[in-house]
Parts: structure tokens; C-alpha cells; sequence
């Protein structure tokens, strides 16, 4: 707590209390960029990772597999050649049917040698299993093929066809067929499981990729929401108070919130408006308004005492002739009377704007309702007042208060048209707040007029006192005039400094000024 007894140093002498360390811009940008770099980095991983290992598995099937599927249906074009060739050969004995035979002799080597070259080192369980398949084509070979070959070379046709007879070829070269589809098999089996691997790879990039397409915009809406709510939100506040400030609000409290540097602008700004403030205050309490006070005063009175008084007894004088005098002189001496009357009551108006009788004595809420009724007095017009002040309330401000007021009725009464008017003054506990209210024709500032006027003055005086003055309408709705005086008196102040680093005392958003 910190206790300031002159106004106008309270902004120098009032130092906030340290208050919990916030973050810096450098800080959060520099966090939020290492969240986006960590998962751009994990995306990434997860990402080559799955690339990698789809590609090992498309290298495979490419490189390996299927030159194997290839091979091994070449083995089995040349065992069906290499038997077709023996069989056509053994019917006719012509040596032309031996080519078939020949050429898939050639193939089968050919297509053991690609397996070997495909699996022996990246399957060499699957190498294995061509092993038997060998085996059974070369004992086809061995037991059948050439021993029939070479009885019919030898002219012993019928003793090749009698072992052809005896079944032995075909069972040997069913076995054939058996080892090479089983070959086969193994491998579309391996394939098989190759094509589901590689799209379950290409279904883990894919999910990689939505990963890391969600993982993106998380981190953007998380770095839209965090800078919103720590950077874009307090500067927003922040230009919004200072705004109002430099308009002349000087009753708004600079909001402190977010980032070191947006906080040290905030408290800077706060520590600005509370030190023009404070010397606005000295200054509308120096005897400024005593001094205008008094003269306006002296003023209605000597309109009191020498002008409405000759006006009076000339009146008086000017009837008492009347009597004596002829038809048409009489006449022209009444209108003579009249206008010395209506002459007095305009000077007596003239009077109560300058310093209504009742302020001093009677208050702000007798006046005012004095003023009201006399300003609408003869017209259909619903009137309103509400007056919520301490008894003791401040006489400088209440005199301010009156006369800006009174314009804003007169303003009313000559302008607006209006069926209501509502007068309402409260208490903000470091001022004082008026508000004007009609539902008369309603009209903004552009329709006031140029140069010097009543208006014009109001809002000079409100500013001069350090407060605001502020004038709301639209066409057929009405006007509503709003001013704010802060207290003239000096007293303590306390600024009350909390989380935020700036003075909690106030309500409205103003360090308590008592």
C-alpha cells in the first residue's frame, strides 16, 4: 500500500509492487516455435520412416520376387517343352522333335540360375524349396528323358516305348510338377504378403501424413489462440483505454495484461493518465471555480439589488399613472409596463443561470429540480431526477456538475422535442457522473454548431476539471448527454497494487482516488 497526499504527484510517488513474472514476446514466439519445430520434426520422422519402409518392400517385389514368379514360370514352360519334345520324338523317331527338348533344357538353366540370384540371399527360405524341384527335374532326366533318348538312336524304339509303358516317366515327372508348383506357390505366397506389407506401409504414410496434417493445424490454432489471447487480446485493450484517454476519459484504467514488454506500455500509460490526473485535479482545485463562483455570484447579485430593483419601481411608477391617463396613451403605457416585466423576468433568468439561489443552501438535488420545473414549466413534458451524492459531497463539483447540467436541460428544452426527460447523478466513489436523458428528435455532434457554444463549454469545463463529456444521439431516438467530474478536494489515495502490477482499489477501473 502506498499513501500519496498530493494529487499531483500521485503517478511519481505511487510504485507498483513487484508482481509475478510474465512472459515476454522473445519468450512465447520462441516456445511456440519450438513446439512447431518438435512436431514438424516428429511428422517428419514418423514420415521417412514409412516412406523407407514402403520403398524397402516395393524394392523387394520389384528386385526379387517377381523375377522368381518370373523364373520359376519359365521352369515350368520347359519341363512341359523338355516332355513334349521326348514324347513327339519317341512316337516318330524323328530327330526335329528333340528341339523342344533341347531349347527348354537351355530355359531351365537359365531359370534355376535367376532364383538363385533372386533369393539365395534375401530368401533363402524359399531358395530351398527349389532344391527339390531341381532334384526331381534332374532324375526325370537321369531315369526317363536320355535312357528313352538314346534306345531310339539305338534302333530299340520298341524298348523305349515298352519303358514308356511301365509308368515310371510319368510318376517321376509328376513329381516334377509337384516340386515346381509348390515353388510357385511359396513364392505368390511371399508376394502376397509383400503387397499387404507395402500397403499397410503406404496406409502408416498415409496416417503419417494426416498425423502431421492435424499436428499442423493444431499447433496453428494453438498459436493463433495463444497470441490472441496473450498478444493481440492486451494490445487491443490496451489501444482501446489509450483511446479513450487521449479522447479525454481520463476516469478509464489502463488494463495490464500479457507479455512483459505489452505490460511495462500498460503500466507506462497508467502511471501517464494517474500523474495528468492528479495535476488536472490540483489545478481544478487551485480556486479556479471558487473564484468564477464568487463573481457569478457578485454578478446576481448586483442584477438583484440595482437593475431588477429600478425595473421594478419603474413598473410600479408607470401603473400608477395609468389611471390618469386617455384610452390610447394608457394603452401604449401598459405595453410600457409589460415589457419592464418581461424585461425583469428575463434578468431574473438571467440571475439563476448565473448562481441559482438554492445550490449553496439547499443542494445539488433542490436545484436541479428547481431548474427542471422552470424550464418546462407550461409545457406536457415528463420529468425525471435522481440525485445519489454523500451528504458532504464536494462544492466544487457540485457547482461544475450544476452547470453542466443546466445546459444539457436548456439544450433539452429548446431542441429536442421531447415527451421525457431523465436526469440521473451518481456517485462513482473517485467522481462523479451525470447523465441527461431524452427521447426527443435525438442528434450526434455533427449537428452542433461551429465556434463557442454551450456545448462546446460543457465539454471545455468537464475536460479542465479533469473528467469527460461525452453526447450520444440518433435521429428519432433520442439523446443521451454524459459527463464525468473526478472529486476536486486532495485526500489520500491508495493504489492497492495486485497480480496485474496496477492499482485494484478502484471499481470502475480507476485507482481509488478518496
Amino acid at each position: 500500500m502506498v499513501t500519496v497526499s498530493d494529487l499531483g504527484s500521485a503517478a511519481s510517488v505511487a510504485q507498483p509492487a513487484p508482481a509475478r513474472r510474465r512472459p515476454s514476446l522473445r519468450r512465447i514466439s520462441g516456445g511456440l516455435a519450438l513446439v512447431v519445430l518438435a512436431a514438424s520434426a516428429a511428422v517428419a520422422w514418423f514420415a521417412v520412416r514409412a516412406y523407407r519402409a514402403a520403398e524397402e518392400v516395393q524394392h523387394a517385389r520389384r528386385v526379387h520376387l517377381l523375377p522368381a514368379i518370373d523364373a520359376v514360370n519359365s521352369i515350368r514352360r520347359a519341363a512341359v517343352d523338355q516332355e513334349s519334345g521326348l514324347r513327339g520324338f519317341l512316337l516318330t523317331a524323328d530327330a526335329g522333335f528333340l528341339r523342344p527338348y533341347e531349347s527348354g533344357l537351355v530355359a531351365e538353366g537359365v531359370a534355376l540360375t535367376q532364383l538363385e540370384v533372386s533369393l539365395a540371399d534375401s530368401y533363402p527360405e524359399l531358395y530351398a524349396l527349389v532344391a527339390p524341384a531341381e532334384t526331381a527335374l534332374r532324375s526325370w532326366r537321369d531315369e526317363i528323358a536320355i535312357p528313352e533318348i538314346e534306345l531310339v538312336r539305338d534302333g530299340r524304339r520298341a524298348s523305349a516305348i515298352a519303358k514308356v509303358q511301365t509308368g515310371e516317366g510319368m510318376r517321376l515327372f509328376d513329381e516334377v510338377r509337384e516340386t515346381v508348383e509348390h515353388v510357385a506357390n511359396a513364392i505368390e505366397a511371399e508376394r502376397e504378403e509383400s503387397r499387404a506389407a507395402l500397403v499397410d506401409r503406404i496406409d502408416r504414410l498415409f496416417t503419417v501424413s494426416i498425423g502431421g496434417a492435424l499436428v499442423a493445424a493444431g499447433a496453428a490454432v494453438a498459436m493463433w489462440t495463444i497470441s490472441r489471447r496473450n498478444v493481440a487480446g492486451p494490445l487491443g485493450r490496451l489501444s482501446g483505454a489509450a483511446t479513450a484517454v487521449a479522447e479525454g476519459r481520463l476516469d478509464t484504467r489502463i488494463p495490464v495484461g500479457g507479455p512483459r514488454e505489452i505490460v511495462e506500455v500498460a503500466r507506462a500509460v497508467e502511471q501517464m493518465r494517474v500523474q495528468l490526473l492528479g495535476e488536472l485535479r490540483q489545478a481544478f482545485s487551485s480556486g479556479m471555480v471558487e473564484a468564477e463562483e464568487a463573481e457569478r455570484s457578485r454578478l446576481a447579485g448586483e442584477l438583484h439589488d440595482d437593475p431588477i430593483q429600478v425595473l421594478t419601481s419603474a413598473q410600479w411608477q408607470l401603473e400608477a399613472l395609468l389611471p390618469g391617463l386617455d384610452g390610447a396613451t394608457a394603452e401604449r403605457a401598459g405595453a410600457v409596463a409589460a415589457s419592464l416585466n418581461e424585461v425583469q423576468a428575463r434578468l431574473r433568468t438571467l440571475m439563476f443561470r448565473l448562481h441559482p439561489p438554492g445550490l449553496d443552501d439547499e443542494g445539488l438535488q433542490i436545484a436541479l429540480d428547481d431548474l427542471l420545473a422552470d424550464t418546462f414549466e407550461g409545457t406536457e413534458v415528463q420529468i425525471g431526477l435522481e440525485v445519489d451524492l454523500p451528504a458532504d459531497f464536494d462544492d466544487q463539483v457540485t457547482t461544475l456538475l450544476f452547470r453542466i447540467a443546466a445546459e444539457a436541460i436548456r439544450n433539452v428544452r429548446k431542441h429536442a422535442a421531447a415527451s421525457t426527460v431523465h436526469v440521473s447523478v451518481r456517485s462513482t466513489g473517485d467522481g462523479v457522473q451525470c447523465r441527461v436523458v431524452d427521447d426527443g428528435v435525438g442528434s450526434g455532434d455533427e449537428s452542433l454548431p461551429s465556434g463557442p457554444h454551450g456545448i462546446s463549454i460543457s465539454r471545455a469545463l468537464a475536460g479542465a476539471a479533469g473528467g469527460w463529456w461525452h453526447r450520444a444521439g440518433r435521429p428519432g431516438r433520442g439523446t443521451v448527454v454524459t459527463c464525468w467530474l473526478p472529486l476536486s478536494r486532495p485526500a489520500e489515495a491508495a493504489l492497492e497494487v495486485g497480480d496485474d502490477g496496477v492499482g485494484d482499489a478502484c471499481d470502475d477501473g480507476v485507482s481509488r482516488l478518496r
